[in-house]
């Protein structure tokens, strides 16, 4: 293991940088702050593909009485269905705007052509501006943006913690017994 100097207990941390980041980097062609741009945009399409997927549960949930169970039955079968079609869903069921599923769709569109290696393009990452231009990845990253507060409207997190807080008071049975 590498000892990072830079841990502020003092202990032994591994430094992934440069026992594991730092070869893969490069040997796919890759400077530190293609890197950056790389990681930060992954970041943005994680947080929007879970987003999207609870807007969708929270739909599905408030259309119908779930059974105990059925939330978590629900969220696998969400997830397993791509991220294209989730958004079309969305989409045409009104939980997300035509623009908000345009932004998403941008990130998701970059994302993958970074993501799915495509032999015919020779020049690997220097065709994809968003690694190559901190501008170009902060254009994406306000689209990325634009989606995520989309998502979120009527304060998404809050009303799961709402329903889990409900389906375990359910859960308890009535009060008194």
């Amino acid at each position: 293991m590498v000892e990072n100097p830079q841990s502020p207990k003092g202990g032994m941390n591994v430094n992934y940088d440069a026992l594991l980041w730092r070869p893969w980097r490069e040997g796919i062609g890759l400077d530190e702050a293609q890197w950056a741009n790389l990681t930060n945009l992954i970041g943005v399409h994680m947080v929007l593909d879970r987003l999207l997927s609870m807007r969708i549960l929270l739909g599905l949930c408030s259309i119908g009485k779930v059974e105990k169970g059925g939330v978590e039955r629900l969220a696998t079968v969400v997830a397993e269905i791509s991220l294209g079609r989730r958004l079309e869903l969305a989409k045409e069921s009104g939980l997300l705007t035509a623009d908000a599923a345009g932004d998403l769709s941008e990130v998701n569109r970059v994302r993958n052509r970074l993501m799915h290696f495509k032999p015919k393009l020779k020049d690997g990452f220097e065709s994809v501006p968003e690694i190559n231009s901190d501008e170009a990845l902060r254009a994406l990253a306000r689209r990325g943006l634009q989606a995520f507060q989309a998502l979120m409207k009527d304060d998404l997190l809050r009303l799961f913690e709402d329903a889990a807080k409900a389906d375990e008071e359910a859960s308890r049975g009535p009060k008194g017994k």
